[in-house]
C-alpha cells in the first residue's frame, strides 16, 4: 500500500492546556507516539498555531489533492467552542470532508463538559450537531488521571487504534477514487483521438466528393449537346407559314418594293 506520510492537526484552546499545566501537550506527544508505535511510521501532529512548520503544513494540507491524508483532532471544552480560531479549523476540515465523500477526518476527544454537547439539538449550532455525531473519545473522567498509569494509556491506545483503522480505510477509498479518475481520463483522452481521427478523415475526403458531382454535370451535359445534333428535325406549327408560287415570286417582290 502506497505511503501518504499522513498527519494530524490539533486544534485546543492554549488556555484550557496552560490551566492543566500542559496536559493536552503531553497527551498530544503520547498519542503520536502509541500511532507510531501500531502503524510502525511516524505520525506528527501538529498542535501550536504559531508555529511557522504548523501553518505552512496546515496551508499546503488542506489545499492539497486528494492523496493527502489529514486529521483534526479537537479538544473540546467549553472554550473551544467559543474560539474564533478553532471553529475556522473546524470548519476548513469539514468542507474538506464533503469534498472528498470521506467523513472521517475529524476525531474528537471530549476533554471537558461543553453545553454545547449536552443540550437538545434544536438549541445547538451545526458545528455542535456535527462533534456529537462523530464517535469521540471521551476523556472526561480521565482528565485528572496521571497519563503514565495503565488506564490512560490503554485509552490512548485506543485512539491510536481509531487513527490507524481510519488511514487504512482511507488508504483503500483514496487508491479506489484515484484508480477511477485515471480510467475516466483514459477515456477522455481515447475519444478525443477517436474524433480527431474521425474529422480528419472527414476533411481529407472532402475535395474529392465536391469534384465528383462536377465531373458528372460536364458529362451530361455534353452527352445531351451531342444526341441534339444527331436528332431529326420535326416542323412544331404551319400556322404562320406563307406559301408562294414560283411564277409570282418575282412579281410579289417587286411589288412590295
Amino acid at each position: 500500500m502506497i505511503e501518504r506520510n499522513p498527519v494530524a492537526f490539533l486544534s485546543y484552546v492554549r488556555s484550557d492546556d496552560a490551566h492543566d499545566r500542559g496536559r493536552i501537550s503531553e497527551l498530544r506527544e503520547l498519542l503520536e507516539g502509541e500511532v507510531r508505535m501500531q502503524t510502525g511510521h511516524a505520525f506528527p501532529i501538529f498542535q501550536d498555531r504559531n508555529d511557522i512548520a504548523w501553518g505552512d503544513e496546515w496551508m499546503s494540507r488542506i489545499k492539497g489533492a486528494i492523496n493527502s491524508i489529514s486529521f483534526l483532532i479537537p479538544v473540546l471544552t467549553p472554550s473551544f467552542f467559543k474560539s474564533k480560531m478553532c471553529r475556522e479549523e473546524f470548519d476548513a476540515f469539514l468542507l474538506r470532508e464533503r469534498e472528498l465523500g470521506i467523513p472521517r477526518l475529524i476525531l474528537p476527544i471530549y476533554y471537558v463538559t461543553s453545553d454545547e454537547i449536552e443540550a437538545p439539538s434544536h438549541m445547538i449550532d451545526d458545528m455542535s450537531n456535527v462533534l456529537r455525531s462523530r464517535n469521540w473519545a471521551d476523556w472526561r473522567e480521565l482528565r485528572f488521571s496521571p497519563l503514565d498509569l495503565p488506564v490512560t494509556r490503554v485509552e490512548i491506545a485506543k485512539l491510536a487504534q481509531t487513527i490507524k483503522q481510519a488511514m487504512t480505510s482511507l488508504q483503500i477509498e483514496i487508491e479506489a477514487s484515484e484508480a477511477n479518475l485515471q480510467r475516466k481520463s483514459q477515456q477522455i483522452i481515447r475519444t478525443a483521438l477517436v474524433t480527431q481521427e474521425t474529422h480528419s478523415t472527414s476533411v481529407a475526403s472532402q475535395p474529392e466528393l465536391n469534384t465528383i458531382p462536377v465531373a458528372r454535370s460536364k458529362r451530361r451535359s455534353k452527352r445531351s449537346l451531342t444526341l441534339a445534333q444527331r436528332a431529326p428535325y420535326y416542323i412544331y406549327t404551319s400556322r404562320y407559314d406563307e406559301e408562294i408560287r414560283p411564277n409570282t415570286l418575282g412579281s410579289g417582290l417587286i411589288a412590295r418594293i
